[in-house]
């Protein structure tokens, strides 16, 4: 389970989409292939998919550290 935006991020260097990320860069509007650029391709990319759970009411981010997940009903029933 994530727990924080960091472990979203974490886990996407696991997958197959980052393998592509990376052969394929250009197919996913990426300019540069080093570590910093698709780290913060791969976080634009978590913090636009939370955005879209938050709005709908899937999950809730702690408003002080604006990191940690809360599943709300919503993210718990699509579990």
């Amino acid at each position: 389970m994530l727990k924080k935006k960091k472990d979203a991020v974490d886990y996407l260097t696991w997958t197959y989409f980052f393998r592509r990320l990376v052969m394929n860069p250009t197919y996913y509007d990426l300019e540069e292939t080093d570590l910093t650029a698709i780290n913060a391709n791969l976080s634009e990319r978590v913090d636009a998919a939370l955005t879209e759970l938050e709005e709908s009411h899937c999950i809730e981010i702690d408003p002080d550290d604006g990191m940690t997940i809360y599943a709300l009903t919503f993210g718990k029933i699509c579990r």
